[in-house]
């Protein structure tokens, strides 16, 4: 049987109203109709990847140019640190599951600092020296990334993984049963960051 109108309409309303839902919280520049049509066999999972234009491609270019330590590390395992690393695209991963599990991890963090008695400007909380990621001054930087919850002690930075592991990552989220699966595990499990690109 075919939905009568009336149906249809209460149908298409408890849609609206699911897919406005989905919108609270999330960054107001995320797309959830790509979402919605880029769940595949995932219907579970919303992710969406942007293509960014030419602006982000020369932000995050100045990033990397600013963040680039000509160092070699031991994961490199002898070969020839590159004098430096070129930005070809850049995409947004807007993932909802992602997403809201961050959010409450750094309300959580944030929560911390004010629950300990914490100020914002406190010389315990800061990072010393400060993460070169935060001591680049390019509003086409600050545009790209947004800003940044000093309160939860929120930076950005950099992970190294294949193509392969990117294409994982975006997808899902960091897995800790999968760290150091590609290069090992100097300091134990868990998702290994760094505040230079080249790291």
């Amino acid at each position: 049987l075919a939905p009568s109108s009336s149906e249809a309409d209460q149908w298409g309303d408890a849609i609206r109203s699911a897919v406005a839902g989905l919108r609270t919280g999330l960054p107001t520049d995320w797309d959830v109709h790509a979402m919605l049509q880029n769940r595949g066999s995932d219907a579970v999972r919303m992710v969406a990847k942007i293509p960014l234009p030419e602006g982000a491609v020369y932000a995050l270019q100045q990033l990397v140019d600013h963040s680039f330590v000509n160092k070699g590390t031991r994961d490199r395992r002898g070969t020839e640190v590159p004098l430096r690393l070129e930005v070809v695209e850049v995409f947004g991963v807007q993932n909802i599951s992602a997403w809201t599990e961050y959010t409450k991890a750094r309300a959580r963090m944030s929560d911390r600092a004010v629950a300990g008695g914490e100020a914002e400007s406190s010389p315990r909380q800061q990072l010393k020296p400060d993460v070169r990621t935060a001591t680049l001054d390019d509003r086409y930087v600050q545009e790209l990334l947004g800003e940044a919850d000093k309160a939860a002690n929120e930076h950005w930075l950099f992970h190294g993984s294949t193509p392969e592991a990117v294409q994982n990552i975006t997808n899902s989220e960091f897995q800790i049963n999968l760290a150091g699966s590609h290069r090992g595990t100097l300091y134990g499990r868990g998702v290994y960051l760094a505040e230079c690109c080249s790291k």
